[in-house]
């Protein structure tokens, strides 16, 4: 079974000399992204959403279709940024797309419809009043 990483991940060390590099270095071993991985746990990591299946064993295996495979992978994006709970659904529908420096939202390709939904709120509650 096969899979494809998406984005860098990072292992522990196999070797002593992998091992001597991550005391040294303090960081465990980089796996690019795009690196293929064959192996028990690739159904594993298609499920995490870290990666994508490369043959149809793995597929199979994961028991995913794309749409869930997709989603997989934007809810692990989501703890790559640190999206807090309360703020996930406006992640998934595109008004922020991670925080700056400060914790505020970077906004998103949806940002527009996001504070459209606040204008009409300020609206509804000014007629209210």
């Amino acid at each position: 079974m096969k899979c494809r990483f998406f984005n860098d991940e990072r292992r522990l060390p196999k070797t002593d000399e992998e091992k001597k590099k991550v005391e040294e270095e303090g960081e465990l071993i980089l796996v690019p992204a795009g690196t293929i991985f064959e192996g028990k746990h690739a159904p594993f990591f298609v499920r995490m959403g870290m990666a994508e299946p490369v043959d149809d064993e793995c597929r199979i295996a994961a028991k995913m279709s794309n749409e869930k495979i997709a989603q997989a992978r934007k809810a692990q994006e989501s703890v790559r940024l640190g999206i807090l709970p309360y703020d996930y659904q406006a992640f998934l529908k595109g008004y922020m797309i991670g925080y700056d420096e400060t914790g505020e939202w970077i906004p998103g390709p949806n940002y527009a419809e996001y504070e459209s939904t606040l204008d009409t709120q300020d609206t509804e509650q000014e007629v209210e009043s």
